[in-house]
């Protein structure tokens, strides 16, 4: 059995202008039916709603970032009334370390949604 469509080759670098004329011109009519958009309407997936914060993530995220402005703080204060040690220098290299890595991943999904609407 023959295919309806034909076999030209598509430019993938053609514009949707192009590529609306090539469909309307290429493909076969549907049929008259009434009922075909609301039948395709019903079987469409639902939107995604709006990811929801719980409170449970939402608590521990406040929690989450006290305990990290209390460590900031209290190294700092050590720091400044003890002097600088070898367990400072670590405390001060990792306390930004895991700053930024809880500020990547708290904006991890607003940075993924803005780079795909571009």
């Amino acid at each position: 059995m023959a295919s309806p469509y034909k076999k030209d080759p598509v430019n993938p670098m053609m514009s949707d202008s192009e590529l609306k004329n090539i469909i309307k011109t290429r493909l076969p009519e549907a049929g008259e039916n009434p009922w075909f958009v609301n039948r395709v309407m019903n079987r469409l997936p639902d939107k995604p709603d709006k990811r929801v914060i719980s409170w449970a993530e939402r608590s521990c995220y406040i929690i989450a970032s006290l305990i990290l402005v209390g460590i900031w703080v209290t190294t700092l204060v050590h720091t400044y009334l003890f002097g600088l040690t070898t367990a400072r220098i670590l405390i001060a290299a990792l306390v930004p370390a895991l700053s930024l890595v809880c500020a990547v991943i708290v904006a991890a999904p607003s940075i993924r949604k803005i780079i795909h609407s571009l």
